[in-house]
């Protein structure tokens, strides 16, 4: 029995092009399949407390999906990924994260703390979700600190929610990590 809204030779043609399929997948190809399983988001929040208030790094999106909407760091779980000893795992995300902040160096190890599903116009994820300080003062090229009790009406609707999250497991008198 074929799959909803697909003939037996659909599918099994879809099986046999899946099994070509390399690692890297064009951009309209990912935004067509991507509605169809729930991705794993791998979220960098990065926090610092300027005048006694928690503050979260941020940038504008220049991708597709998100264009002009501001955001946390963060990268998709990809195929080529390969499992590490570092970052419970997601070290391949990690480093493609510190990448687009210019190769910043953490104050800490990212600490993962907590995980959230959800919906959003790309289809289902789930992040995984690091609260993150940088080693050094200086604010990467591209980007800005806000702060939380005050976050952007173009933010990116469920980065909100993992950046509550993420400052909720964050040590405000002592700017490091409960």
């Amino acid at each position: 029995m074929a799959s909803e809204g697909l003939t037996e030779t659909e599918e099994e043609l879809i099986i046999d092009l899946m099994k070509k399929l390399g690692k890297e997948w064009a951009p309209e190809f990912y935004r067509a399949i991507s509605p169809r399983f729930a991705l794993t988001a791998v979220e960098g929040v990065f926090l610092k407390i300027i005048q006694g208030v928690p503050n979260v790094l941020l940038h504008t999106r220049t991708d597709d999906v998100w264009r002009g909407w501001s955001a946390i760091p963060g990268s998709i779980l990809r195929a080529s990924d390969q499992p590490t000893k570092l970052f419970n795992g997601l070290g391949d995300a990690i480093s493609r994260i510190q990448g687009e902040l210019g190769g910043i160096k953490f104050k800490i190890s990212p600490k993962p703390v907590d995980t959230f599903f959800h919906q959003n116009r790309r289809g289902p994820e789930n992040s995984v979700i690091f609260v993150c300080e940088l080693d050094k003062e200086t604010t990467p090229k591209g980007f800005w600190w806000q702060s939380v009790n005050s976050l952007p009406q173009n933010l990116i609707p469920h980065h909100a929610a993992v950046i509550k999250i993420a400052a909720a497991n964050f040590n405000c008198t002592k700017t490091a990590f409960v």
